[in-house]
C-alpha cells in the first residue's frame, strides 16, 4: 500500500468506491483474477491494550485509509493472519489491476550494474510501479565469487524481520521513488513504507563520505538528513 501511495494517491482513492463516514461503512474494490471484486467493511479496528492500532497505520492518526484498506484486503482473504507475508507483485495487482512481475538481479547485472539501472529506468519511463526488496547473500555466487555475509541481524523489525547491519530490512518491500543519473553516478531513491529505518551506507542521509556535494544535491533533489524512510542508494549497492 505504501508503494502504491508513493506512486499515485489517485489510485488509492479509486479503491474506495463508496463510503459513509458518519455511519462508518466503506466499500472497497480489489482486482481478483482480472475482475474487480467489492468488499464492504465497517470502521471497527483491532487494537492493543493501549488502544493503539495493531496493524497498518499512518504516522498521521487522522489518516484512516491505510487501516481501512488493510481490513478490506484481509476480509477478502478471510483474516489478518492469512495476509501475513506474501508476494508484493500479487498485492500490487490486487490494488491496481493488471499483471505484476519480477526483475531478478543476475550475474550479468552484478558485473555491470548499469544494465540493471537502464532496465529500471525503462520500466519507470513506461509508467510501471516499482518496488524492491533485499535479502542477505552469503557463500559463493553463480560466478564463483564470495559475497560477504550480511546475515547477522543486530535487531528485529516491526514484524520480526531481520535488520541487516546496513540498516536495510531483509524481505521487506521498499517503493522505488526516483531513478537519477547525474555527474557519472546512477542513483535510486527508495522509501520505507514504515516511515523510518533507512540505508546507512554510501549515499545515505548521513553523508559520511561526503558524496552529497552541492551539485549532486541539486541534480537529485536531495533535501538533507531526515528520518522519514526516504533514502538514496547507488545502483552498485
Amino acid at each position: 500500500m505504501g508503494a502504491v501511495a508513493s506512486s499515485s494517491l489517485d489510485a488509492i482513492r479509486s479503491l474506495f468506491v463508496h463510503y459513509d463516514i458518519d455511519v462508518g461503512i466503506y466499500g472497497v474494490r480489489f482486482s481478483v483474477d482480472g475482475e474487480w471484486t467489492h468488499v464492504i467493511i465497517d470502521d471497527q479496528m483491532p487494537v492493543d491494550e493501549h488502544g493503539e492500532l495493531l496493524y497498518a497505520r499512518s504516522t498521521d492518526p487522522s489518516e484512516i485509509w491505510c487501516p481501512l484498506l488493510e481490513k478490506a484486503f484481509c476480509k477478502l482473504h478471510t483474516s489478518y493472519e492469512m495476509c501475513d507475508g506474501g508476494q508484493t507483485s500479487e498485492a500490487v495487482s490486487a490494488l491496481l489491476g493488471g499483471v505484476g512481475g519480477r526483475l531478478r538481479i543476475t550475474q550479468c547485472h552484478r558485473e555491470d550494474p548499469s544494465k540493471y539501472f537502464r532496465a529500471l529506468r525503462q520500466a519507470r519511463a513506461c509508467g510501471w510501479l516499482l518496488t524492491t526488496d533485499f535479502h542477505a547473500v552469503t557463500g559463493p555466487t553463480a560466478g564463483g565469487a564470495v559475497v560477504a555475509s550480511a546475515c547477522a541481524a543486530r535487531t528485529r523489525g516491526k514484524c520480526g524481520e531481520s535488520v541487516l547491519p546496513s540498516g536495510l530490512i531483509a524481505g521487506h518491500t521498499y517503493a522505488v521513488v526516483r531513478i537519477v543519473e547525474a555527474h557519472g553516478h546512477q542513483l535510486v531513491c527508495l522509501r520505507n513504507p514504515w516511515g523510518s529505518g533507512e540505508w546507512t551506507g554510501k549515499w545515505s542521509d548521513c553523508n559520511s563520505g561526503g558524496e552529497w556535494t552541492d551539485s549532486m544535491r541539486e541534480a537529485a533533489g536531495f533535501v538533507g538528513a531526515r528520518d522519514d524512510g526516504l533514502f538514496w542508494m547507488s545502483i552498485e549497492d
